[in-house]
């Protein structure tokens, strides 16, 4: 794994389930009893175009970017549904995981959000613009909650985390 070779690999679009998957562990949800969560991400993945042991020939899903390229709104869409909570059966545990890290700023819980999803830092504007966005809003709980939710889905949806 030292090699140029994979040194320089080309970045790659995750497939839905791996993004999907990534985007759970990453925020450490929660899925409450029964089978409503499962049916949920199922229903997902369909949209996304990888329906679960639906691929005819025996050599697995494409996994190459160019299959998966064309049909990113699902993605979004999921992203932002998650982050938001409104997904059946899951809970995002997003203060939680603010409260652990322990940081309160707007740009501080930005940042975490950033590593969590990129694996570094965010780049400076990316970090500035959502960080605005979070602090426009009026200053009562719920409108916040609301922004950092659709910070944290704009974040998931983004480049940062979709390509590896």
């Amino acid at each position: 794994f030292l090699s140029e070779e994979f040194a320089t690999a080309p970045p790659k679009l995750k497939r839905p389930y791996t993004f999907m998957m990534s985007a759970l562990r990453a925020l450490h949800v929660d899925f409450s009893p029964g089978r409503r969560a499962s049916r949920g991400l199922t229903d997902w993945l369909n949209q996304m175009g990888q329906p679960r042991h639906l691929w005819p020939p025996p050599d697995g899903y494409p996994d190459v970017s160019a299959a998966w390229a064309s049909n990113l709104l699902p993605r979004w869409n999921f992203s932002l549904a998650l982050a938001r909570n409104s997904l059946p059966g899951i809970n995002v545990p997003l203060e939680a995981i603010v409260s652990a890290a322990g940081v309160s700023t707007s740009p501080e819980i930005i940042g975490l959000f950033g590593q969590i999803a990129g694996g570094r830092a965010l780049d400076p504007a990316t970090a500035e613009l959502l960080t605005n966005y979070v602090s426009a809003g009026p200053p009562n709980n719920r409108a916040v909650r609301a922004d950092l939710e659709d910070a944290v889905g704009l974040l998931f949806a983004s480049p940062t985390f979709q390509w590896t």
